[in-house]
């Protein structure tokens, strides 16, 4: 079978295994998951690789929908960044491997493998909101099976699944709400190069990075520090209740 999956006949032909590995590729990289949509789904069941087409200028479209059923019919599902791909995927059996790279190595590894062409792409067209749909399907192939290799190694040391799916899951719910900015006082105070990025309406969303040493997260996204914004007024009346109001709180360490 040809390693491009567009249709639902296509799908049905190909036989599920106990595990295999996801990687989700958006429309930009450069935006927010929840501003954005899947433009392909990698998978590989530690036989060959596959692209599900799901919005690309070189193939039809595939219902997602579809895709999560089929994933679903595995054991497990190994990704990076499980609460990146929970904005377009639900995987109950999924498991983190940077989380497991934490635990086994004590490092952050960003696992990097972008090819030349998706580099020319994002110098040419960085807030392209497609961008990904216009690079080649078969340079994200290369991309995707280079991770792919990077990372089996990981499979099966995972530990402590439930108590990371716990985390991602609070902290997405967090992430999913937005906040409410007054936009001409954050686009003045805070001067957002790409606000499409990261604001839709007077909504502003932020991501939180969960894999440190420390095992505490951060929060930063689209040139903000959610974690470090500056105790001037000036800077924290850019963000007003959705509701009523605001509520900090700190506990001690």
């Amino acid at each position: 079978m040809y390693f491009i999956i567009e249709n639902e006949e296509q799908l049905r032909k190909l036989e599920t295994t106990d595990e295999a590995f996801v990687q989700v590729i958006a429309a930009n990289d450069n935006y927010h998951p929840k501003l954005t949509r899947a433009s392909l789904v990698y998978y590989n069941n530690y036989k060959k690789g596959y692209v599900f087409v799901i919005n690309h200028s070189e193939g039809f479209s595939l219902d997602i929908k579809l895709v999560e059923d089929f994933l679903n019919l595995h054991d497990r599902i190994y990704l990076l960044d499980k609460k990146y791909h929970s904005y377009f995927l639900n995987l109950p059996k999924s498991v983190d491997v940077h989380f497991t790279c934490l635990d086994k190595d004590n490092v952050e590894n960003s696992f990097e493998c972008g090819t030349r062409v998706h580099r020319d792409f994002y110098i040419k067209h960085t807030s392209l909101h497609n961008v990904n749909e216009i690079i080649p399907i078969s340079k994200h192939y290369e991309k995707c099976q280079c991770l792919y290799d990077m990372v089996k190694h990981y499979f099966g040391l995972e530990m402590d699944v439930d108590q990371q799916n716990a985390v991602i899951e609070a902290y997405k719910k967090v992430e999913d709400n937005g906040i409410k900015v007054d936009l001409s006082c954050f686009r003045k105070q805070y001067e957002p190069q790409h606000n499409e990025y990261s604001i839709v309406g007077n909504t502003l969303y932020s991501w939180y990075n969960l894999y440190n040493l420390t095992g505490r997260p951060t929060n930063s996204f689209n040139g903000v520090n959610f974690l470090a914004i500056p105790k001037d007024k000036k800077f924290r009346e850019c963000f007003v209740p959705k509701n009523d109001f605001l509520v900090e709180f700190d506990f001690d360490a």
